[in-house]
């Protein structure tokens, strides 16, 4: 278990590093959709394993869990790192860690509601510890609520920011008292 840990945050230390070098001037949908799309093929990689198939294709169980776990990691990093970026763009001067805590509280909110949920749907097909036999159609299901947010992406306006307007409107008043003084001076 510990090895699987510290594997997992070698995916998200890539993933901040990937983010940081070369992502960090891409748009927050390109990222946010291709992360999305990524990681919902990548979590759908977990219903091999629950079928047993890896063992028919000759991979051993501890390393396509390390694999899995490894790059679901990293593309789950990737997907949130532009998020939080967003909200700093977006967040009002002085405000920050508020900001900041109340998206980790609905996130936190959110993971606990879907566990909750989860755990419902799974009494409901009839999945416990005796039977796994319906388990890689829970797999299935719940892989699609991965991409349930991407129908409203459009809604999001990444253009400019309510920090870069006010600096632009602050650059165009500069503009027009320099101008205004120069009239003024003529």
């Amino acid at each position: 278990m510990g090895y699987l840990k510290f594997i997992s945050c070698l995916g998200t230390l890539l993933a901040i590093l990937l983010y940081r070098n070369y992502l960090k001037d891409v748009a927050f949908k390109n990222i946010f959709i291709s992360t999305t799309v990524a990681f919902f093929f990548c979590y759908l990689t977990t219903i091999p394993l629950v079928t047993r198939m890896n063992v028919q294709w000759g991979i051993d169980d501890r390393f396509f869990c390390l694999g899995d776990s490894v790059i679901l990691q990293f593309i789950g990093e990737l997907n949130l790192l532009p998020i939080l970026v967003y909200a700093c763009k977006i967040c009002p001067k002085n405000i920050e860690a508020t900001i900041y805590a109340m998206l980790m509280a609905t996130m936190n909110l959110g993971t606990f509601a879907g566990g909750q949920f989860g755990n419902l749907i799974l009494y409901e097909m009839g999945i416990n510890q005796q039977d796994y036999s319906k388990l890689y159609i829970f797999i299935a299901l719940s892989s699609l609520f991965i991409i349930l947010p991407l129908p409203w992406i459009h809604i999001i306006n990444d253009k400019v920011t309510p920090q870069e307007q006010e600096q632009q409107s602050a650059q165009i008043e500069d503009i027009e008292e320099k101008q205004q003084l120069i009239t003024e001076a003529e």
